[in-house]
């Protein structure tokens, strides 16, 4: 034997082989009883690609990955790569991905049974024996590679001494709280064994093994879970699929989870979300003054005041009812724990509008007229009149037929572009427990508590708001003179026209709060916005008259839009938008989520259409009048500022990719 030192060597591998085999026999290979994995711990080299990936796989005999592992309270598992392990835990799934994930409450090594054949020793080879195996199995566990000398150079070693023999690793427990892993230490191979690089082994050809009773022995039995249940330890099935599921920050990927809250369970399921909701919203109306009257008699066709007199149209808040609408959200967050976003919304409402329409029969009936206030005016004789209410008439009988049409308008619409930051993500365990885990753990939401996991979630966000408000009012006579005297014929068109519109821009700042409890999940934002309203008012009238013998001709002005106040109009207000909003949430898959909520809206100093018209009016600057236009500039043209408010349920859903 000194002749031949690898032989020597080879020989007590084979022993030391030949030990552990029979050792092993005894070995039920339903070991895997009372475990819910059973095979052999390996690390996952995806959990090192930037894919967000769970660090450790369990594989079977054949070198199959079956399933995820990791640790529940965030252990090490590191210590047990490499060996065959038993794992007690819950079963979750992951989206996307068909192997299931054990979250570990207990793991522990486990006795390898007979391996198969041709599969490699994890350990270095032990020192040689003095004596051959006597069975072929050991040789079948081990696969080893020999590095030939040259064959014109003799190879001297020393003839090795034989290694003591190395017991069994017994098995061990390790405990959820901390899943310490503790191996028993090998002892050392005897100083004269030859160093591992003297050592060349070739593994001997499968045919030329001699036969044995182990031939036909089965290969060994893993056991894995084989469907992911659908009662996940008390939670509603799928609800926490994904890469913010169940699970603390090792499952994130070790190392690239930088922090805690790409692990919360507040966090949505997707880098990208989009959220769309019909809108039942009702708005502050607007208020416009008395615009149609009638009454009993010629002496008092409609006057304000007077007895008998019965207001038609105005002198009330229209265009508030609630009306249907739209708002759209669309955003994306920049890094994996959901720290920093960016998104951007719009939101429009239906145009409001409200319309009146009166008109007589050919003979001037019924009785239709405007009301106003006459601030200066010259009878006939061109003696001065006194002050106080009156009204022109539509619409009289014998002498005027015609009909009186009111058009209004309100639209409003907004939108902006924020940049979003989550500060604090914190699991919850809602429920018995009622623990809060910041360290991204839900160790009391297991089989053995009645608590269900959650998370809350806070943040900020700021940007750029803008904000569309507009109104419109538009009055039209169409009258046509009924007398018998070719003097007093003819068709008058008179039309007053009042349009206001307010162009916020601005600062927003806000803030967001989220709480998740299972499919649920409650959302409350409060906002600011502080910026720039641009308002701007136009009014425009005319007149235009046809038919009469000296009258024919268009003129500027109606009755309530004279030369006095006819124009466009801008100022630049400071405004305050303030908004809050809450929302209630139903996953109804991992990725679908259906909401319902309310929002309010107050826009202070906005400028309202009606709020511009004016009842003043000197008679001497209405068109085609007998007299030249003197006195006061009425109606004038006067900044009447207002406020504004919307508010109303929005119902919608939420969808994360």
């Amino acid at each position: 034997m000194k002749r031949f030192p690898y032989l020597a060597a080879l020989c007590g591998v084979l022993a030391l082989g030949s030990f552990h085999a029979h050792a092993r026999e005894g070995d039920n290979p339903r070991a895997s009883a009372g475990y819910d994995a059973v095979g052999r711990l390996m690390r996952n080299h995806e959990a090192d690609t930037g894919r967000r990936s769970p660090p450790f796989v369990l594989v079977d005999a054949e070198g199959i990955a079956r399933c995820y592992v990791i640790s529940r309270a965030g252990g090490d598992l590191s210590e047990l790569l490499n060996q065959r392990v038993g794992v007690r835990g819950s079963v979750r799934s992951v989206a996307g991905d068909p192997l299931p994930l054990i979250l570990a409450q207990t793991v522990q090594a486990v006795g390898d049974p007979a391996a198969q054949p041709a599969r490699p020793l994890a350990a270095k080879p032990p020192a040689n024996t003095s004596e051959p195996a006597e069975t072929s199995r050991p040789v079948r566990q081990a696969a080893h590679t020999r590095r030939e000398a040259p064959r014109n150079e003799p190879t001297l070693a020393k003839a090795p001494t034989p290694a003591p023999e190395i017991a069994e690793p017994p098995a061990v427990a390790v405990k959820p709280e901390n899943l310490l892993i503790v191996q028993p230490e090998a002892e050392e191979l005897s100083s004269e064994a030859p160093e591992p690089e003297e050592l060349l082994m070739v593994q001997p050809e499968a045919e030329a093994l001699p036969s044995s009773p182990l031939e036909d022995e089965p290969a060994p039995i893993d056991s894995f879970p084989s469907e992911v249940p659908h009662d996940l330890s008390g939670l509603e099935p799928g609800v926490f699929e994904g890469p913010n599921a169940d699970c603390d920050c090792e499952t994130c990927g070790g190392t690239r989870c930088t922090t805690c809250s790409a692990c919360c369970l507040a966090n949505d399921p997707g880098q990208w979300f989009v959220r769309a909701e019909y809108l039942l919203w009702a708005t502050k109306g607007m208020s416009i003054p008395p615009l149609a009257t009638t009454g009993p008699s010629a002496s008092n066709p409609g006057i304000l005041g007077e007895p008998g007199t019965v207001i038609l149209f105005g002198n009330e808040a229209i265009n508030g009812d609630m009306r249907s609408g739209g708002r759209i959200a669309l955003g994306t967050w920049l890094d994996q724990g959901q720290t920093w976003g960016v998104s951007g919304e719009y939101f429009g409402l239906e145009d409001a509008g409200e319309s009146f329409f009166a008109t007589s029969n050919a003979n001037g009936v019924p009785t239709i007229s405007r009301p106003y206030f006459t601030v200066f005016g010259l009878d006939a004789m061109g003696d001065l009149k006194p002050a106080g209410e009156n009204a022109e008439l539509v619409a009289l009988e014998g002498v005027l037929a015609g009909s009186l049409r009111v058009d209004t308008n309100t639209s409003f619409q907004g939108g902006g572009v924020f940049l979003r930051h989550t500060f604090c993500c914190k699991n919850r365990c809602w429920g018995s427990c009622k623990g809060n885990h910041s360290n991204c753990t839900t160790s009391c939401c297991d089989t053995a508590s009645s608590g269900v996991p959650g998370g809350v979630r806070v943040g900020m966000f700021g940007g750029y708001r803008f904000m569309l408000l507009g109104d419109g009012v538009s009055i039209t006579e169409d009258l046509t003179a009924i007398s018998s005297s070719p003097a007093d014929q003819g068709r008058f068109l008179i039309n007053d026209n009042f349009r206001s519109n307010n162009e916020f821009h601005g600062g927003e700042l806000g803030f967001v709060a989220e709480a998740r409890r299972a499919r649920w999940t409650v959302e409350l934002l409060s906002r600011l916005a502080l910026g720039n309203n641009r308002q701007t008012v136009g009014i425009d009238g005319s007149t235009v008259i046809s038919g009469s013998q000296q009258d024919d001709g268009t003129y500027e002005g109606g009755l309530l839009a004279l030369p006095t106040n006819i124009g466009t109009y801008t100022r630049n207000q400071f405004s305050v938008i303030p908004q809050i909003n809450a929302n209630l949430g139903y996953n109804l898959t991992p990725s679908l989520r259906a909401i319902v909520g309310y929002t309010f809206i107050y826009w202070g100093n906005v400028a309202r259409a009606g709020d511009q018209i004016s009842l003043d009016v000197n008679e001497t600057y209405i068109p085609a009048g007998f007299a030249q236009p003197q006195g006061p500039r009425r109606p004038a043209f006067a900044w009447q500022p207002n406020d504004f408010w919307a508010q109303g349920l929005n119902v919608g859903l939420d969808y994360f990719w």
